[in-house]
């Protein structure tokens, strides 16, 4: 699966690929110049995304629903672990 998303982001040259001379077992990403222009672009949607989204709430208020937010994936990845089913 990771393997696939590198190679669709090596094609539409968001990023070079290249083996690591020194392992050829480990492949190492490098953004290009398109990749960070692509990365900057969905983080100014992002941040207006959020900005919308959080307009009428508190800093107080993000900072609870942030907690959370942690403590319900915390209590997903423990069930998970423990192979309790979700019900």
């Amino acid at each position: 699966m990771l393997a696939d998303a590198k190679q669709r982001l090596e094609k539409q040259e968001l990023v070079r690929l290249a083996q690591r001379s020194s392992d050829a077992r480990v492949t190492e990403v490098v953004i290009t110049a398109s990749g960070e222009r692509a990365a900057m672009k969905v983080r100014e949607v992002a941040s207006r995304i959020f900005a919308s989204t959080f307009a009428n709430s508190s800093a107080a208020e993000i900072t609870e629903f942030n907690s959370i937010l942690r403590r319900l994936h915390h209590n997903l990845a423990d069930s998970a672990q423990a192979g309790t089913p979700c019900q």
